[in-house]
């Protein structure tokens, strides 16, 4: 019987929201980035704002990412996928902040 996994295991509710958290960040930088490019650098405040709500994002991907490794009888795939994506962007947006001040 190998390829079957008889478990009542599923995926945490967290780590999956977590993931989703991550991906809608990654497409926030990406259309920031986009506008960005198309206006020659000059933006405006929908760029920041794009960039700050990412940011927002990537904090609580990461907290529920984090907090997800506490359930029980769960798949930690998603869990660790959305913490390292989530850490990787906030450290992202953080040197962009950075390097802007």
């Amino acid at each position: 019987m190998k390829g079957y996994k008889f478990t009542n295991k599923k995926q945490s509710k967290m780590g999956i929201f977590s993931t989703i958290l991550a991906i809608a960040s990654i497409a926030m930088i990406g259309y920031g980035i986009d506008v960005s490019f198309d206006a020659d650098g000059k933006g405006g405040v929908i760029i920041g704002i794009l960039a700050f709500v990412s940011f927002l994002f990537s904090m609580l991907g990461t907290v529920l990412g984090i907090r997800s490794f506490k359930d029980d009888d769960v798949f930690y795939l998603f869990s660790w996928l959305g913490s390292v994506l989530n850490i990787i962007i906030f450290i992202f947006c953080l040197s962009m902040f950075l390097i802007g001040v």
